[in-house]
């Protein structure tokens, strides 16, 4: 989920393709054919469903990144345009030149000068108006509640350990997919920690690894779960594959401070089923045309959106 230079002009958060698990039981209208291959209504209207949603996130960001503009210029008395006109970074000018030579601006230089001045100051105010947003809003705590109209159902059953000791009598689960090698993932999973441990909330957290290739060092939490040291070893995969230094003889050591039994621990980690267990979790998720982490199964139903975990907040509160 890291977001490139380029991307940046073009939008405030990356579009992301997902592609709706038509259910077996589901009634499917046909809309289309082609060498016999049919083409589900249904399927069309959850990618544009999706579509519209990122739509409308951008046009949120975009009017707060307005809004934080116009404070900006207020403070030192001057106009927006003004205030735009003064930003410098070397990331805008870097987009600027990209944005030019897409543009032809050389050529049209060569041709017609006076609209090659209106083609260079046309994108150099929108350019660095996207980037000082951006900035401006990264700088800024603001939360944004909207979700999709609707969300696909999650079929199947995943293994994963909880977060928190659950608890019975409770309004639901929430399961969290998350990938030890994605660094967006990780300032996930301390925030939501966070979260989980300020808010007496009514939900059960169940953390499930799910990666685009089976980490063997996923395996560790999994067999320190079998001894009751899930969350502890979780964490510590966690930061040291984010630090980039994580091997089997850290794990054995951190095990070692956990008071594991080692003998057990070791037979766990290597073991074919601990392996099995996170192989067919990989399966089930991949079922349910899930492709991305972190993602969120809450009262069994997923919500990827990019702004979950304000989502999750609204319903934790809506719950307390």
């Amino acid at each position: 989920m890291k977001l490139k230079l380029l991307s940046i002009f073009i939008c405030f958060i990356g579009f992301s393709c997902k592609h709706d698990l038509v259910n077996e039981n589901d009634v499917v209208e046909v809309i289309a054919t082609l060498n016999g291959e049919k083409f589900d209504k249904k399927h069309f209207d959850s990618i544009t469903a999706s579509q519209v949603f990122e739509l409308k996130i951008n046009i949120i960001k975009e009017e707060i990144a307005n809004k934080l503009i116009e404070a900006e210029a207020k403070k030192k008395n001057i106009s927006s345009y003004e205030f735009i006109n003064s930003f410098h970074s070397s990331i805008a000018d870097s987009l600027i030149q990209i944005e030019l030579k897409r543009k032809n601006y050389n050529q049209i230089v060569n041709i017609d000068s006076s609209e090659a001045h209106g083609i260079y100051k046309t994108t150099e105010y929108h350019v660095k108006k996207t980037i000082l947003g951006e900035k401006l809003i990264n700088s800024k705590s603001f939360e944004i509640f909207l979700e999709k109209e609707f969300h696909q159902s999650f079929t199947g059953e995943v293994y994963g350990s909880y977060l928190i000791p659950p608890k019975e009598n409770v309004d639901g689960e929430i399961v969290v997919l998350s990938n030890y090698e994605c660094s967006y993932c990780y300032n996930f999973h301390k925030k939501i920690k966070s979260l989980i441990e300020e808010n007496n909330n009514n939900f059960n957290f169940k953390f499930v690894y799910f990666g685009d290739q089976i980490l063997k060092f996923a395996n560790a939490p999994v067999a320190a779960g079998q001894q009751s040291k899930f969350n502890e070893m979780n964490d510590f995969v966690f930061k040291k594959v984010q630090d980039g230094n994580i091997s089997d003889s850290l794990i054995f050591e951190f095990a070692k401070e956990l008071n594991l039994d080692l003998k057990k621990f070791r037979t766990d980690y290597f073991s074919a089923d601990t392996y099995k267990i996170l192989d067919e979790n990989r399966k089930t998720i991949i079922s349910n045309n899930i492709y991305s982490t972190p993602t969120l199964i809450i009262d069994n139903m997923i919500y990827d959106e990019p702004n979950i975990l304000d989502i999750l907040k609204r319903k934790i509160n809506e719950r307390k």
